[in-house]
C-alpha cells in the first residue's frame, strides 16, 4: 500500500506471484540467477503453493517439465518464473499446470500449483526467481521483505 503512494500512472509494476519473503536476485544460490545471466529480478521464498500471474499479458511458454513459465506482459516485458532450484530434474512431478500456453492472464490469475512439501522432502530449494529477461538496462526498483501474493515487488519508472 505504502509503495503505491510513490507510483506514477505510467510506471510498469510487477506483483508478487506468491506469498513469501522477497529477496534480491543476487541472493539466489545459483549463479545463473545471482549473476543475472538470465536478467534482473527478485526471488521469493514461498509460503504458499499457488503461483499466480504477476502481470497482465499472456503465457508465452510453459516449460515441458512444468518447473518454469514465461509470461509476456502487456508492457512487452518477458518475465520468467522459475519454481525452485534444480527442479527441471523432477520432470514435472510435484507441479500441476493450471493454464495453457497462449492464454491471456491478468494479475493474480492462477498459473501453477506446486507441492512445496514434496520438493522440501527431496531436498530441493524452493526459492523462486522472478526474472525480467528483456530488461534492457532499465531502472528497476525492487520492494523486498515479506509480501502477500499480489503485493508490488518491482517497478520500472516511466
Amino acid at each position: 500500500m505504502f509503495s503505491k503512494l510513490f507510483m506514477k500512472k505510467n510506471d510498469i509494476v510487477i506483483y508478487s506471484p506468491i506469498k513469501g519473503k522477497i529477496v534480491d536476485i543476487s541472493e539466489v544460490p545459483d549463479s545463473v540467477f545471482s549473476d543475472k545471466m538470465m536478467g534482473e529480478g527478485i526471488a521469493v521464498i514461498p509460503e504458499d503453493n499457488i503461483i499466480c500471474s504477476p502481470v497482465n499479458g499472456y503465457v508465452a511458454q510453459i516449460f515441458k517439465t512444468k518447473h518454469a513459465i514465461l509470461l509476456k506482459s502487456s508492457d512487452d516485458l518477458e518475465i520468467i518464473i522459475h519454481i525452485g532450484l534444480e527442479t527441471v530434474n523432477l520432470n514435472g512431478e510435484g507441479f500441476e499446470v493450471l493454464i495453457n500456453e497462449g492464454e491471456d492472464v491478468t494479475i493474480g490469475k492462477e498459473l501453477i500449483k506446486v507441492d512445496l512439501e514434496f520438493m522440501k522432502n527431496k531436498g530441493i530449494n524452493t526459492i523462486t526467481p522472478v526474472v525480467i529477461i528483456n530488461h534492457a538496462d532499465r531502472n528497476i526498483i525492487k520492494y523486498l521483505g515479506d509480501k502477500k501474493a499480489g503485493a508490488t515487488i518491482m517497478k520500472i519508472p516511466q
